[in-house]
């Protein structure tokens, strides 16, 4: 229900990405995921977790993330 409410740096809304789908704002390589979850995404509500995360907690994210996807 909150996701409404999300709006990037400019005011537009964002909608949740859909982790099915395999798809993703900055790159589809488990390298990519990693650096967007430790970097955060500038103007947007995601934030950066490289100071909260170990590296290993990291790629236990990427790899839920991918698995989520549909085979």
């Amino acid at each position: 229900p909150s996701a409404e409410a999300f709006q990037d740096g400019w005011g537009y809304p964002i909608k949740p990405r859909d982790f099915t789908h395999g798809v993703y704002r900055a790159g589809s390589a488990n390298r990519d995921l990693w650096v967007t979850i430790a970097t955060g995404i500038n103007g947007s509500p995601m934030g950066a977790y490289r100071e909260v995360l170990s590296s290993d907690e990291l790629w236990d994210i990427v790899h839920f993330v991918r698995s989520l996807e549909k085979k």
